[in-house]
């Protein structure tokens, strides 16, 4: 069997490719000491185990029970399947440390640490990903962020400092441009809490960026109060949507009246 700190170093990385912590991904240092953390327990003499394993256990279910896990491990578009090889991975590691006569009571520790797992991936279901490659073009760029684990949209942020004067429409940068997979597009939406509490609004919500476009993002805001709006560095502006964009294909008939249920009306026929 390779060495404990082989093993862990190999799953904790895995881990940190499903799970982001508070948004963010673990750095190779954090992925280090938590593969360290696991080795030393594994390393450790059964006898010496067997000895601090109750409270141990008792700790570790206390800590998982009290949802920090499920509030600080949430993805951001890890996939069903992704998700599941992550978790028959420690079951087969399970199944190696038996077949190796590891002790019953760090079997049962790894058998824990496994359930824990699942129903953190149980609690935050499950998504499919669309990897977009994404370019920093200002210093103060950041990468989009989901606010919470099942949000349709990912925040958008401000790089510079710039203020919209009453009734002016301004293109504010975001340091960033993407390179979205043939298929899909991304739409520029408002963020609910600017558009309840100012009027400031996407010009063109919800605005489209193409497959193809490859120039810096820009969001198109208008104020629409009668005093001057400040948007500062690190402001969130607007929310980012992946969908699909299939290709229309147009079938000319000569009468579409056929086609379907023509419900009628039309231009506000159904009242206010």
């Amino acid at each position: 069997m390779e060495p404990f700190g082989i093993i862990f170093n190999r799953e904790v990385k895995r881990m940190a490719d499903i799970f982001d912590m508070r948004g963010n991904k673990l750095t190779e240092k954090e992925v280090e000491q938590a593969a360290a953390g696991l080795s030393y327990i594994f390393e450790m003499p059964d006898e010496m185990f067997k000895m601090v394993y109750p409270q141990m256990k008792e700790e570790f279910i206390k800590s998982v029970k009290s949802g920090e896990f499920e509030k600080d491990a949430f993805q951001q578009g890890a996939s069903k399947a992704e998700k599941e090889e992550a978790l028959n991975s420690f079951k087969e590691l399970y199944d190696e440390f038996k077949e190796e006569g590891v002790c019953e009571e760090k079997l049962d520790f790894l058998m824990t640490i496994t359930e824990a797992i699942e129903n953190i991936i149980n609690s935050i279901g499950y998504r499919d990903s669309v990897a977009v490659a994404i370019e920093f073009c200002h210093e103060n760029a950041k990468e989009p962020t989901y606010a919470n684990p099942d949000d349709a949209g990912c925040d958008v942020y401000a790089v510079e400092d710039t203020v919209i004067a009453a009734g002016e429409t301004k293109i504010i940068p975001t340091g960033l441009k993407v390179a979205i997979p043939a298929g899909w597009m991304i739409s520029v939406r408002p963020r609910s809490g600017m558009s309840a509490k100012t009027g400031i609004r996407i010009a063109n919500a919800p605005g489209t960026i193409d497959t193809g476009y490859r120039n810096e993002v820009g969001i198109i805001l208008h104020n629409t109060s009668n005093a001057s709006y400040e948007i500062h560095i690190g402001d969130r502006i607007a929310q980012f949507v992946i969908e699909p964009a299939p290709m229309i294909h147009f079938k000319q008939v000569d009468s579409v009246a056929g086609i379907g249920e023509n419900r009628g009306g039309g231009f506000g026929h159904t009242g206010n």
